[in-house]
């Protein structure tokens, strides 16, 4: 499971070319992924992909649940 929490879209981070281009922010983006697919191939910046046995089949459904609760 991976999770994010941060203060920016992802659409703010892609749209920023240096971190001191992103706005001021008052919220918090979270994000929940249930899977990933590996973390590269063995040259990631090459454009590899992951090792077939680290690989989420494409022909499979895949679901998972969560809650988010407040303090």
């Amino acid at each position: 499971m991976e999770i994010n929490a941060i203060p920016y879209t992802p659409f703010e981070l892609e749209e920023a070319s240096h971190h001191y281009k992103l706005p001021i922010s008052d919220k918090v983006s979270v994000r929940v992924n249930g899977w990933q697919t590996g973390v590269g191939g063995d040259d990631a910046w090459g454009g590899q992909h992951a090792h077939t046995e680290y690989r989420l089949g494409t022909h499979q459904n895949y679901s998972y649940r969560f809650t988010i609760e407040g303090l």
